[in-house]
């Protein structure tokens, strides 16, 4: 996505994880990474990692000096990861409306939310239609980049 938005030529190394994609910044191994935020935090807060931006829409509370990417003048590049919890397709509706009721009830809860934060989690809990809407919104984007990039199943 960055290298189609910035149009830059850059290669492109695979990681299994944001870990060992930090390791190798670390080690002077590759020069730059997007990685999660909860495992590289701790490295930019002791200096190791120096944060160029955010891919989120906002800046991250922790970090307010740290551009997003939007920021620089890269408009179309918001791109964070989100975790939600999910069902079966033939899940009853009743069953849903109570798992979604009960997990937000659980994230805005003070300590929970809290630690979700400080682990670089930003909490929406938004229910199952906001998730659908982020699923419907995240598709066709990723798609797009899919296609610009020529990417095929291996």
């Amino acid at each position: 996505m960055f290298k189609i938005v910035a149009n830059v030529q850059m290669t492109h190394v695979p990681f299994s994880g944001a870990g060992p994609a930090i390791q190798a910044i670390l080690s002077g191994t590759t020069q730059v990474a997007f990685a999660a935020l909860p495992p590289a935090h701790p490295h930019i807060e002791s200096g190791a990692l120096k944060a160029l931006a955010v891919t989120a829409i906002h800046r991250w509370f922790d970090l307010p000096d740290v551009p997003t990417m939007v920021d620089l003048g890269y408009k179309d590049f918001i791109s964070d990861t989100f975790q939600g919890f999910l069902a079966p397709a033939n899940t009853p509706t009743s069953i849903v409306e109570r798992l979604s009721t009960k997990s937000i009830e659980i994230l805005k809860t003070p300590r929970i939310a809290e630690q979700l934060r400080n682990d670089g989690f930003e909490v929406l809990a938004n229910g199952p239609d906001g998730r659908s809407k982020r699923i419907a919104d995240e598709v066709p984007k990723w798609h797009d980049v899919i296609v610009k990039a020529g990417i095929k199943p291996v």
